[in-house]
């Protein structure tokens, strides 16, 4: 532009102007030592660099590099909008004025016409194109261009992008939503340059390759974290939430974030707070805490009991249902997850009882209306009382982290500390189901029986083995003996029926009794208990549970299969004198021979004929004076009778049974009777399920020869107790005469398993 008039006329030619555009081209290039020209490279000018970059702007002054300036100088007669390249016909103009006007400046007051290079640079000053004033720019791209069309290819850098879109985000905070709203300005506008910032890192994050990469750095999650503290309707809260959820994902990022427990903490109480975050922020969390690194982390900060606190509502805390519920589904995740899982639910077990925390586990959707209402069923005792004492509880624990700082350090629970419940203490549970609670309502929908026979016969052996020694001499030192002379074998009288309960209502699951190897057991115990003359509750529970594992087949088969001889155990409990429970015991052998299709049913038959059966039935039950004193003698005369006839249809002895029986004068006025008449529904129940009034007679006062029995009224108020289920013992009453037989009782609350039962 130095040319005078007669100079322009001599290059007014085409050929002429293109040949002095490419030769100036070329200049320019080797005077900011871009050229990229062996012969006529020049050394980095950084000062000139850059003022070609603002008078070409930065995508087409790096045009100067090429030894062809061809497409540079077509770049320049051309208009184009890009995100990395914005050049029209308006600003060429504009950059032709300026030449104008300092080459018409350029001559000083001497006249002379070469300045320095600081004065030439000095005159163009802070130029700026106008049609770029508004753009905003990051390195080299242009934001809003970028967001209308995300395309990385003409981006050479990406990463480099997304690092200087953070450092952005830093200098350039939105505001955050405690700010007055008085005082918003720009920022908080959908155009604003913090929310293109947003949308353009957000656009990089789904095109770009690497930009995780840079998002998961050390230092990165502190540069996003104000766009979740920003106003909650502001377009950086919901691009910023996008991000952060992209990012949820990503293990690096979260094993990253968990390294920097101050930017968690902060997280973590932004979510806890008013005004209340939405839904996606609780996914994101979630996704989050699929990392054991960030699980631990949220153990050490304290940050599991922030979502505690959320849950169950602390005072301090957004008492929003959002909130509570969102805190409720990060609680399950964590608790699902199967190795950071034990330990959260150790932590949790602290303040919540163990049914609540199961529950919690497997059913958040409906945790926070079960945390507020009123609960007492099997799995679950709950209630008002107990809310109290865990939010003063963790209230407690939450402010004596807030005065050590409450920033993410370390800090933990005592270890001695744990939420007291005495209404739940009082219980007895197992398998997280209360006992006492299942023997009142044994339908109960249990989420898994299976597990829950399993608890309860693990159990059963311990405090069997408790009270039932297999040394004699070590139940006297330790005071065994003391307990079942004292009565405090309740605690086994209420697993065995639970046991009985479990198995009437969910008949199959008794195969697993046989299947687990817990029949031999149960006659072992039975054999030593009666050896050791402990013919209470020990004794009592074994026979309970044969009388019920004998109604299938695969049991009867184990017990078949058991050395010590069922029948000749059972029988031990009615010779010489009759138990008081008779009627019971010989309905458990009547069983025991129903089940005819058992492997080795001929043993059970060859059993009864060795050990003299049926003529102990006669003489020693029908015909026995003792009779009378028994619970229910009709119903013992019912099932003796029953017995009898099913051994004489034995299709193998029951010829040689038949003959023993004709021969004895007493069989002749039983033979053709059907006592099943006499039988009535409630003579059917199992008793030990319903007589559960504490002065009601138990076997556990029956012990040596002689069976002591309390009065019989105890029946008569036991059939007016319905909150009793469970078969407690009583404290050993005194002998009293011998009774009449007892009143019938009422049916036990559970579905009858069968007509036999």
């Amino acid at each position: 532009r130095g040319l005078d008039v007669s100079q322009e006329a001599a290059v007014a030619t085409p050929h002429a102007a293109n040949l002095e555009a490419r030769l100036a081209a070329r200049a320019l290039g080797a005077l900011a030592g871009q050229l990229l020209v062996e012969d006529i490279r020049c050394p980095e000018n950084q000062p000139v660099k850059a003022l070609l970059e603002r008078l070409l702007t930065p995508q087409i002054s790096k045009l100067l590099r090429n030894a062809r300036p061809e497409e540079l100088l077509t770049a320049l007669n051309q208009n184009t909008e890009t995100a990395t390249k914005i050049w029209t016909t308006d600003m060429r103009e504009e950059l032709l004025a300026l030449t104008d006007r300092v080459c018409t400046q350029r001559t000083d007051e001497d006249g002379n016409a070469v300045v320095s290079l600081e004065t030439e640079l000095g005159r163009v000053g802070e130029f700026k194109f106008a049609r770029l004033q508004k753009e905003l720019q990051v390195g080299s791209v242009y934001l809003r261009l970028f967001v209308s069309q995300p395309n990385i290819n003409e981006i050479d850098d990406p990463a480099q992008l997304a690092t200087d879109l953070l450092e952005h985000l830093a200098s350039h905070p939105p505001l955050p939503h405690t700010a007055d709203p008085a005082a918003a300005t720009e920022e908080n506008d959908e155009d604003s340059n913090v929310s293109v910032v947003v949308r353009a890192l957000k656009a990089l994050l789904n095109v770009g390759v690497g930009t995780r990469d840079v998002l998961a750095e050390p230092g990165a999650a502190v540069k996003l974290l104000p766009l979740l503290e920003a106003s909650l309707d502001s377009c950086s809260f919901t691009t910023g939430l996008e991000i952060w959820r992209s990012l949820s994902s990503f293990k690096d990022f979260s094993a990253t974030l968990a390294k920097e427990p101050i930017v968690l903490w902060r997280l973590l109480r932004r979510i806890s707070i008013s005004p209340p975050v939405p839904e996606p922020v609780w996914s994101m969390v979630e996704g989050l805490c699929s990392t054991n690194d960030m699980v631990q982390c949220l153990v050490r900060c304290g940050g599991i009991l922030v979502f505690l606190g959320l849950l169950v509502g602390n005072a301090k805390m957004s008492p929003a249902f959002s909130g509570r519920q969102g805190a409720a589904h990060v609680v399950s995740r964590l608790l699902r997850d199967p190795i950071s899982g034990p330990t959260v639910s150790a932590l949790f077990v602290r303040f919540l009882p163990e049914s609540f925390v199961t529950s919690l586990r497997d059913e958040p959707m409906g945790a926070v209306e079960k945390f507020d209402g009123e609960h007492e069923t099997p799995a679950m005792i709950w209630g008002a009382n107990l809310r109290k004492l865990l939010r003063v509880s963790l209230t407690e624990q939450l402010d004596a982290y807030a005065a050590q700082g409450g920033d993410g350090h370390e800090w933990s629970v005592a270890y001695d500390f744990k939420v007291r419940y005495p209404e739940i203490e009082a219980e007895l549970c197992i398998g997280g189901i209360y006992v006492r609670l299942f023997l009142k309502e044994p339908t109960y929908d249990l989420k898994d029986p299976l597990g829950f026979l399993e608890q309860l016969m693990l159990r059963w052996i311990g405090d069997s083995e408790a009270q039932n020694p297999a040394n004699a001499a070590e139940a006297a030192t330790d005071g065994s003996a003391a307990i079942v002379a004292s009565g405090s074998g309740d605690t086994l009288t209420a697993i065995t029926s639970a046991i009985v309960y479990l198995l009437k209502v969910r008949a199959p699951l008794t195969d697993q009794i046989a299947k687990w190897g817990y029949v031999p057991r149960i006659i072992e115990l039975l054999t030593r208990a009666l050896d050791n003359e402990l013919l209470g509750t020990p004794a009592v529970s074994c026979l309970r549970l044969i009388h019920q594992i004998v109604e299938r087949a695969v049991c009867v088969e184990s017990l078949i299969a058991c050395p010590q001889g069922v029948l000749h155990q059972i029988l031990r409990m009615l010779r010489p004198t009759l138990s008081r429970d008779t009627a019971f015991i010989i309905e458990a052998i009547k069983k025991l021979y129903s089940s005819k299709d058992s492997h080795g049913y001929t043993t059970l038959i060859e059993s009864a004929l060795g050990t003299g059966l049926p003529t102990f039935l006669v003489d020693g039950v029908l015909e026995n004076p003792e009779l009378a004193n028994v619970v229910d003698p009709a119903a013992s005369k019912v099932h003796t009778v029953a017995l009898l006839k099913l051994l004489a249809a034995d299709p193998v002895f029951g010829n040689e049974i038949n003959v023993a029986l004709d021969g004895n004068p007493a069989w002749r006025k039983y033979k053709t009777q059907s006592h099943d008449l006499f039988l009535t529904a409630d003579q059917k129940v199992d008793y030990f399920l319903t007589d559960g009034n504490a002065d009601a007679p138990q076997l556990l006062t029956w012990s040596g020869h002689a069976a002591q029995t309390t009065a019989p009224a105890a029946r008569l108020e036991a059939d007016k107790s319905q909150a009793a289920a469970a078969a407690i013992p009583a404290p050993a009453p005194t002998p009293t005469p011998a009774p009449t037989p007892a009143p019938a009782l009422p049916p036990a609350p559970v579905p009858q398993p069968s007509a036999a039962a």
